[in-house]
This record gives C-alpha cells, sequence and structure tokens, in this order.
C-alpha cells in the first residue's frame, strides 16, 4: 500500500492520483474530489515492483500535471 497527502489549495477541486510500473505506462488511477487530500491510502500494490505515481491537480480551468514519482 502507498498513502498520498497533498496540501490544500483552495482553487483545486479535485486530483487525480496515477500510478504504474513505468514513469510512462501511468495506468492505474484514483479519483478525489474536494481541495485537499488527507493521506489518501491506496491498496493492492504488490510487493517488490516499481511503482511510479503522479498527481494530477485539476478545477474548472483546466488540469495541472504533476511530477512522476518513483517509490
Amino acid at each position: 500500500d502507498f498513502t498520498v497527502s497533498t496540501e490544500e489549495n483552495a482553487d483545486t477541486l479535485g486530483y487525480n492520483i496515477l500510478w504504474g510500473h513505468s514513469p510512462d505506462k501511468l495506468y492505474h488511477s484514483y479519483l478525489v474530489m474536494g481541495n485537499g487530500l488527507d493521506k489518501k491510502r491506496i491498496g493492492g500494490i504488490t510487493k517488490g515492483q516499481s511503482l511510479f505515481v503522479r498527481v494530477d491537480a485539476f478545477n474548472e480551468s483546466g488540469i495541472t500535471l504533476g511530477e512522476v514519482i518513483r517509490l
């Protein structure tokens, strides 16, 4: 399992958490509505495999892509 947290931002409507086993193949996602993530736990991850995660923020103006991080 892994946990995602972000700081609260009044301009944000929600977040899309994306993850996968390659930085260019983030095929799994979880959508969260709200202006801040407070320790969202994502489960079902295979132990010992490389995992890459990106958190994108969105609002009425569009999407801000996050940075891909290797866990």
